[in-house]
């Protein structure tokens, strides 16, 4: 729960409210870090390596534990993970 409505009722539509709206962009920027890593995970350069962005607030409270879990069952990872704005993923994601 985010504690906040992410869509409102406008007569007969559903609408994003501007948190919503808000809400979308960080969402789509965490799809594009998703895409990213699964290119990068099928990398055969380097198959340990996976590389993640995260908005800061997403990898603190909600990434922490499933990156624990993951690296006590695949010690042979390496786990690369950086914290920014919606922007600069772009940027970075752009930039390759």
């Amino acid at each position: 729960e985010l504690g906040t409505k992410l869509f409102e009722k406008k007569g007969r539509e559903v609408v994003p409210t501007a948190s919503g709206l808000q809400f979308h962009i960080h969402a789509q920027a965490m799809m594009e870090s998703y895409q990213q890593a699964l290119k990068d995970a099928a990398n055969p350069v380097n198959t340990n390596l996976l590389r993640v962005l995260a908005i800061e607030t997403l990898g603190l409270y909600f990434l922490r534990g499933p990156f624990v879990t993951m690296m006590s069952r695949c010690p042979e990872l390496e786990l690369s993970v950086r914290f920014g704005a919606h922007h600069a993923f772009c940027e970075k994601l752009r930039k390759g």
